[in-house]
């Protein structure tokens, strides 16, 4: 941090590249990241994009940001030289990079004092086009919110000649995959994934179907692959018959019991929003009831984005995984010839008294020429059993359709604390600081499920609105109950989750102006557990409703440094896929600011007589006790109110009082121990108010404790 020197401080540096990511031609590139930070989002394609963000690694006080031009070239047949990258290398001869979709940045601004590049990430798609750049079959239903369409993808591997199969479109029976197509839309059940032909394509089209519960089959009367989905579309009293008078051969008949069941399904979905790995877990809780312990397996579905679908698909595969179903291997005579795979059949046995139990074929062998007879393996259907499925209601990243930007419905904007400080700056910057140093910092809820993250605009007085940093959009949930100011180990019931699966525990939330440390959540009860006024604040009461903000990782922090006194505007500007909200549609926000970041810790583990916040009227003499905190030291983990002594910081003193009612009865100031003794014998209405001073400064917070009085 530079104050008035003409040192150098630092370098900027700049390069041209040229980054190739896939077959071309595609849609659209909708997202580039740098070090995990998104500098530019919405759908762009054969056209030139402006990113504008010096400050994503810090601005000028860290490690600047990115900014300039960046080509976006689809690799479209039609597509010409690009003549910057001619001219860059005075060549002639460059390539017009047909058939390669490929990002050209041009002396593109990338790091400020670090010559090395931050690790790039692009996200990319290709639903509506085919590889030669054609309208994609059955355009209608390509795409599935963000994905494409698993029954087209699947089609494609079977006909594309570029880097499928290359069968002819004859060859596919159209209106199978049609219903599929539809069916899947529906279902909101989509597919995304980089295919980097490290696997085979039967493998890739494997893959997809264990996510979509499908088969692929060959049509017995036309010799068409078709696509069949395993779903509950039939009924009952329609099904083929099968029984004695159909059956050559009983070959097998087998039941799994209870312990043979699974009922914990872990789902591994790869997030499109956070580009993380990520799991749902759903419990069949009867199931675990009846055996008496928790029996669990993992799937890898990594062509799933979003925990709405992830949910579904895990609940889906832990009923069938968490029912016993029987197991019937059949020669059957030709009667039986319309039955292909993934159908299902109605079938009777008197000996072992089974009447009209539906099957699903999972395997069937047509014959040959020397035997006619038809072997069936076939598995009872799951459909025939009620569902009894609970799942871990993790929150919906799903999106329908590209949102436009809107602001978000819960948003705040606070002082940051010193931990913030310490946590946001180098120790080089950090101990640069003014004497009156403050920061702004902000939090958002993502107002619609598919909006990437939120930019902070700020200014004092009539300035100008100037970029101010940029933050993720943080979890929340609302306790059901209120909340007193005891300080308590016990679950608390929250409602109104929302992308609870990123809250860590360990770190601290925001509710109302109290911050707490999650030290656990329980996805499946809906509950958490607090440590209550950490850092610089103090145990306070909440209504039922009152809103959790799980901002640590999540907000933003203001790059510069303000001081106090001083009183800030604010707007957040959520960004959606079709653009960031503008300035003019966000609401104002106001923060004024009183060198938080520099005030004492208030004192912790508060006691009168023996007790935190006593149940019990008190009487006679009354000592209040605490213990000493310091912020300077108290960077490490978050301190529960339960702890002892920390510190004190250097020159802190505490004042603490004791009312009746608005009647101020008796204070002591400058004390420097942790404890004090009031010898008052008749209060109505009392309280005891605590709080640290150093060099005339107040705590944040002051600790307010009522009480009766007996």
């Amino acid at each position: 941090m530079s104050k008035g020197s003409s040192t150098i401080a630092g370098y900027y540096y700049y390069l041209g590249w040229q980054a190739a990511l896939c077959h071309g031609p595609i849609d659209a590139v909708t997202r580039i990241v740098f070090a995990d930070r998104t500098a530019w989002s919405g759908a762009a394609m054969d056209t030139e994009i402006a990113i504008d963000q010096p400050g994503l690694f810090g601005g000028e006080s860290k490690e600047g940001g990115v900014s300039g031009q960046v080509s976006i070239l689809s690799g479209k047949a039609t597509q010409t030289q690009d003549s910057y990258l001619a001219g860059v290398l005075g060549e002639a001869s460059i390539p017009a990079f047909r058939g390669v979709c490929t990002l050209l940045f041009k002396s593109f601004y990338y790091a400020l004092h670090n010559p090395y590049m931050k690790a790039m990430a692009i996200q990319a798609q290709r639903t509506n086009i085919d590889s030669q750049g054609a309208p994609m079959w059955y355009l209608a239903k390509a795409r599935i919110g963000d994905d494409m369409n698993p029954a087209h993808g699947i089609r494609e591997l079977y006909t594309d000649r570029n880097w499928g199969m290359g069968l002819a479109a004859s060859l596919i029976d159209e209106a199978s995959f049609m219903a599929a197509a539809d069916t899947l839309y529906n279902e909101g059940n989509g597919f995304s994934l980089i295919w980097e032909q490290a696997q085979s394509i039967d493998d890739l089209i494997n893959m997809v179907l264990v996510q979509i519960d499908g088969v692929i089959r060959t049509d017995i009367a036309t010799g068409k692959i078709q696509i069949k989905l395993v779903r509950d579309d039939y009924s009952v009293n329609d099904l083929l018959s099968i029984s004695e008078n159909n059956v050559i051969a009983f070959e097998s008949f087998q039941r799994s019991g209870w312990e043979d069941t699974i009922n914990e399904v872990a789902l591994i979905y790869h997030d499109e929003g956070t580009d993380q790995d990520k799991p749902v877990i759903v419990h069949d809780i009867g199931n675990q009831q009846i055996q008496g312990r928790r029996i669990s397996k993992t799937l890898q579905m990594p062509g799933i984005s979003n925990a709405t679908l992830a949910q579904k698909v895990a609940q889906r595969e832990l009923r069938v995984s968490s029912t016993p179903l029987s197991a019937i291997r059949l020669k059957c005579n030709r009667t039986v010839w319309g039955l292909n795979k993934g159908d299902v059949f109605k079938f009777s046995w008197n000996k072992y008294g089974i009447a009209d139990v539906v099957y699903r074929i999972g395997d069937i062998d047509f014959g040959t020429i020397n035997d006619s007879a038809i072997i069936i393996t076939a598995v009872e259907d799951v459909f025939a059993f009620p569902a009894s499925v609970y799942y871990t209601p993790i929150d919906s990243l799903w999106a329908d359709s590209p949102s436009a930007p809107v602001a978000a419905t819960y948003q705040r904007v606070y002082e940051a604390t010193y931990w913030d400080s310490v946590f946001n700056l180098s120790a080089a910057d950090h101990a640069q600081l003014g004497a009156n140093f403050a920061f702004v910092a902000a939090c958002a809820v993502k107002p619609k499920s598919d909006f990437f993250g939120f930019d902070l605009q700020t200014r004092v007085g009539a300035a100008a609105y100037a970029p101010a940093g940029s933050g993720q959009f943080c979890p929340t949930a609302t306790v059901t109950a209120a909340l007193g100011l005891a300080v308590s180990n016990a679950a608390i019931a929250i409602a109104n989750g929302y992308n609870l699966d990123q809250v860590a525990v360990g770190r601290y939330a925001l509710l109302d102006d109290e911050l707490v440390a999650v030290t656990t959540i329980d996805l499946v009860n809906s509950t958490v557990s607090l440590d209550r006024g950490v850092l610089d604040t103090v145990p306070v009461a909440h209504a039922a409703g009152a809103r959790l903000y799980f901002i640590d990782d999540h907000q933003a922090f203001e790059t510069l440094e303000r001081i106090s006194g001083e009183t800030v505007n604010a707007k957040i500007l959520p960004t959606a896929p079709l653009g960031k909200l503008d300035l003019a549609d966000a609401a104002e926000l106001t923060v004024s600011l009183t060198g938080r970041a520099q005030k004492p810790y208030a004192p912790g583990n508060v006691k009168l007589n023996g007790d935190a916040y006593p149940a019990a009227a008190l009487s006679g003499a009354i000592t209040v006790t605490w213990s000493h905190r310091d912020r300077l030291q108290q960077t490490a983990s978050l301190v529960p109110q339960s702890a002892g002594n920390i510190g004190p910081e250097s020159g802190v003193s505490y004042t603490v009082s004791l009312y009746d009612g608005a009647t101020l009865k008796e204070q002591a100031t400058g004390l420097t121990g942790t404890t004090h003794t009031f010898a008052l014998f008749t209060l109505t209405d009392p309280r005891v108010e605590l709080f640290a001073v150093r060099d005339g400064i107040n705590s944040h917070q002051t600790h307010v404790i009522g009480f009766g009085w007996a």
